[in-house]
């Protein structure tokens, strides 16, 4: 190690030390802040998950053929597109006995197609935990 490196070392060391207090007032400041802004201004949200295998339905024999994987890439799409459609969403506030409308429900819902696979992800994103 070179003199003026350690020089420069005691010296930050030196400015550190004399400095320590206001240093600890901020963090503790920044920390209160922090609490308090994720205390009263950050609204929880709740997220459940579920996800749906796509698969052909060959009883016949165990072979997938090309027909039947090209059959369902688009039949993945489709239901995604299903989803979300007004009807399925009145038909979901009407089981589960929901107090919102159709364009919240829509706004809360997420549907992705996970790449390369047959699976469709459905996420519904809320701050109410039960819904």
């Amino acid at each position: 190690m070179d003199k003026n490196e350690n020089i420069e070392f005691k010296r930050i060391f030196h400015i550190i030390n004399t400095k320590k207090t206001l240093i600890i007032v901020i963090l503790i400041a920044f920390i209160m802040f922090g609490y308090m802004y994720s205390y009263n201004f950050v609204i929880p949200k709740y997220k459940s998950t579920s996800s749906l295998l796509l698969i052909p339905n060959n009883t016949s024999n165990n072979s997938v053929t090309t027909q039947d994987l090209t059959l369902n890439s688009g039949l993945i799409s489709t239901y995604s597109n299903i989803v979300k459609q007004p009807r399925i969403l009145r038909k979901v506030i009407n089981n589960l006995q929901l107090d919102i409308t159709e364009d919240e429900l829509l706004n809360d819902i997420q549907v992705s197609i996970v790449k390369d696979t047959y699976v469709i992800k459905i996420e519904v994103e809320n701050t109410d935990p039960q819904i």
